[in-house]
């Protein structure tokens, strides 16, 4: 058996909204928000407290940056950015996500299945 077909396709402990999810990867992979703020380049040195609590977007780039920071597998990297409202990186590896990108998030959960 691979190591992907090991993996639930859903872990249901994880959360889906995107403050919560970055707060449990981030915490999983025992790194504080204030490091984790300074190493992504942030704009100030508590934005990643601020995107957690929700009053902060971040953009699609800092996500990007963030999933580079914090270990995480490519489904989970893809699940933060969907939950943050952007296409997965498989979409746009084929061409596809700059127009997905375009969907409001509401659209995005709907096709996640989260509504």
């Amino acid at each position: 058996m691979t190591a992907l077909a090991e993996r639930p396709a859903v872990d249901a402990t994880e959360p889906t909204d995107f403050p919560s999810l970055l707060r449990f990867y981030r915490t999983r992979a025992g790194l504080s928000s204030r490091s984790l703020s300074l190493h992504a380049a942030g704009p100030t040195s508590n934005y990643v407290a601020r995107l957690e609590l929700g009053t902060r977007t971040p953009s699609r780039q800092y996500v990007e940056r963030l999933i580079a920071m914090i270990p995480m597998s490519p489904l989970e990297a893809d699940r933060l950015l969907v939950a943050a409202g952007y296409a997965p990186k498989r979409l746009m590896a084929i061409g596809w996500g700059r127009e997905f990108d375009q969907l409001t998030n509401w659209k995005w959960r709907e096709w996640c299945g989260k509504e």
